[in-house]
């Protein structure tokens, strides 16, 4: 287990740089809109949420490599950390459908359409597991 909290902690930490540096790019951008708003909102919450799952996954991989963890601390702490990171990946999804509509309407369809099949593969990878918790 302690593997899975090392592995994730590392995905958790890239796509947290990703989506800090998503946040960068659209701070440098001139187009305060409602979608603007949203994307910027959004790639936040994912940088943040991220930081919280990577963060989380090295002290709860320290806890069960310690032992200090027992039975349903155990469960609990691997569910935190997951849930933080499913909501930073949502974060970054409802970002990259946003910001195609600051270019063009034409890019915004294109974006919303890419990111509601990057939501569909996500559920479908993960719904099993989350089923086995």
């Amino acid at each position: 287990m302690t593997e899975l909290f090392t592995q994730l902690g590392f995905v958790s930490s890239v796509l947290a740089g990703f989506a800090f540096s998503f946040v960068g790019g659209l701070l440098s951008s001139s187009s305060p809109s409602r979608i603007y708003g949203w994307a910027f909102s959004s790639a936040l919450f994912a940088a943040v949420t991220l930081t919280v799952a990577a963060v989380g996954a090295v002290f709860a991989g320290l806890a069960f490599d310690g032992e200090s963890a027992q039975g349903e601390q155990r469960r609990t702490l691997h569910q935190l950390v997951s849930q933080t990171f499913l909501l930073g990946i949502l974060g970054l999804l409802v970002a990259a459908g946003c910001v195609g509509w600051l270019k063009s309407r034409q890019l915004g369809i294109v974006s919303v359409i890419i990111a509601v099949i990057g939501f569909l593969g996500m559920a479908t990878v993960v719904m099993p597991f989350l089923r086995m918790q």
